[in-house]
């Protein structure tokens, strides 16, 4: 499945570089909540909660900063199993300066899921990943202001 897409913020680049590489605040702003705990430079062990509808997966893996050209782009590469399946994310992030006072995050990415989630159609999970990703911006959002 593939994710795309692009957000404005009244952030200076350095700004949202700082927000999006540091596993604190990633671990705040990550739908469902997320515990990060650093296993190496730019890699960290992560713990979340994917909640769909009534039904809630806890998460576990790894999650990885790589491909970073400071302040302008990066990717996250997320690995995370369940009793259920296992996720594979990976995310390619852009940062563009607009003006003096906002910048522009555009992503671009894949989410494989496999096990018993693999089975559940696209068509039910693209809806529930572009939630996520709102979430996300939202709480980016909240973090500029």
């Amino acid at each position: 499945m593939q994710l795309e897409g692009q957000e404005t913020f009244q952030a200076t680049v350095p700004k949202l570089w700082k927000i999006l590489t540091d596993p604190e605040v990633l671990a705040q702003i990550m739908p469902g909540g997320a515990e990060l705990k650093a296993i190496g430079p730019d890699s960290y062990q992560i713990f979340s909660l994917l909640k769909v509808g009534l039904i809630k997966i806890k998460l576990d893996g790894e999650l990885h900063i790589i491909e970073k050209e400071k302040p302008n782009r990066f990717t996250l590469d997320i690995h995370q199993k369940s009793n259920m399946g296992e996720v594979d994310v990976v995310i390619h992030i852009k940062l563009k300066k607009i003006d003096k006072l906002s910048s522009e995050v555009a992503y671009d990415g894949t989410i494989k899921l496999s096990g018993m989630m693999g089975k559940v159609s696209d068509k039910v999970v693209q809806p529930v990943a572009n939630l996520i990703v709102k979430g996300f911006m939202r709480a980016m959002k909240e973090r500029t202001n």
